[in-house]
């Protein structure tokens, strides 16, 4: 009696893990209205759910700026439940929609693990971040493969032009804008981020599906969504409650 015990609590554990998580393991979905959620660290309210408008292949919705300064950020552990440096990330990409605003526009941030020495900041060693800049209407496909280019403005005198491909990063050392050599390729990552320009307060524009691919052919997604599926959360239930009847229902 103890062991079944044992084997359904586990069995409820189980399936709360699994409804606190997406159905694969390599996409991650992310609600703005869902309280504590992870990796929104910004002012409460810097993000809306848009339920209409998504990027092509993820999902119903995305999320919106509300012209306040927003950090999404997703741990390398999150995405693929292992560490990952720098040289082990073969490409990223998100998507974005400037919904008629332009001058501003979502940017994809690389901080990595501080070591206590030569670190840029306290919490991070490095920081790599592209300005995709405007686009064309409707959403646009940014990727480190052809269109986005680091800087990093802690190291480089604060040229916020990027520079820098993602290729050469991976690779070795690469000169920064300021003439100095860095190497960032066996740096381990903390966190990959979207981020909206915490001057650009008019801008409302969507942003989803942030994709990281390792050169093993690990692929991690971020899919931002407005709300939780409703099949999703059903589905949960259905398991807890079957879980609870069979608990009550065995001989005492």
């Amino acid at each position: 009696m103890t062991n079944v015990r044992h084997i359904l609590f586990a069995l409820i554990g189980s399936l709360l893990l699994l409804c606190s998580y997406p159905a694969s393991a390599a996409i991650l979905e992310v609600y703005p209205a869902q309280s504590g959620t992870p990796g929104l660290a910004d002012t409460p309210g810097s993000v809306q759910g848009n339920s209409v408008e998504s990027a092509p292949g993820f999902g119903d919705g995305s999320w919106a700026a509300t012209g306040v300064k927003s950090n999404y950020y997703a741990t390398p552990d999150q995405l693929f439940g292992h560490s990952v440096q720098v040289s082990d990330v073969l490409s990223m990409s998100y998507w974005t929609n400037q919904i008629g605003f332009l001058g501003s526009n979502w940017s994809l941030y690389i901080y990595t693990m501080p070591t206590g020495v030569g670190d840029s900041k306290s919490w991070y060693r490095s920081r790599l971040f592209a300005v995709p800049g405007d686009g064309p209407a409707g959403w646009t496909d940014w990727t480190t493969d052809t269109t986005l280019q680091f800087t990093d403005t802690n190291r480089g005198n604060l040229n916020t032009t990027g520079y820098l491909s993602w290729s050469s990063i991976t690779s070795g050392p690469v000169t920064l804008n300021n003439l100095t050599a860095w190497d960032y390729s066996g740096e381990s990552v903390k966190f990959f981020s979207v981020q909206t320009d915490s001057s650009a307060t008019s801008f409302r524009g969507l942003v989803d599906g942030l994709t990281v691919t390792l050169a093993n052919g690990e692929t991690g997604s971020v899919n931002f969504e407005a709300v939780p599926e409703p099949a999703t959360w059903s589905l949960c239930a259905i398991g807890l409650a079957t879980a609870l009847w069979s608990l009550r229902s065995r001989p005492k």
